[in-house]
């Protein structure tokens, strides 16, 4: 079915989006989980942690030696977004310095960890 049709199928039953798209939203929300973004160079990756977490427990799910050296910088904006012109653009900058590590980071944040080490 293309991509036509099914949003034509989804609308007839009066929904907004696929049962596993639900389904997997339930279940983060069970298990108490979000996701967070690091977006750079190289890559763009999804990362799936515990909420209420800080941004220095966040960086340790990427790596050990990021959480002990930790800098934080966090881009707010409600979108998934990884150009950081854009994000500078409108205004939904932040730097968080040292103080970030206890930042405690939102769904769908997108956030640039740089460390000392």
């Amino acid at each position: 079915m293309d991509e036509k049709e099914a949003a034509e199928l989804l609308s007839s039953y009066g929904l907004k989006e696929p049962g596993l798209n639900r389904l997997i939203r339930a279940t983060y929300d069970l298990m108490g989980l979000i996701q967070f973004f690091t977006a750079g160079e190289p890559e763009v990756r999804a990362w799936t942690i515990r909420k209420g977490s800080s941004a220095a427990k966040a960086s340790g799910e990427i790596h050990s030696d990021i959480e002990k050296g930790l800098f934080a910088r966090k881009w707010c904006d409600g979108m998934i977004c990884w150009r950081r012109e854009v994000l500078r653009r409108r205004g939904r900058r932040r730097r968080c310095g040292w103080r970030g590590r206890e930042y405690v980071v939102q769904e769908g944040d997108v956030i640039l960890f740089r460390h000392s080490g």
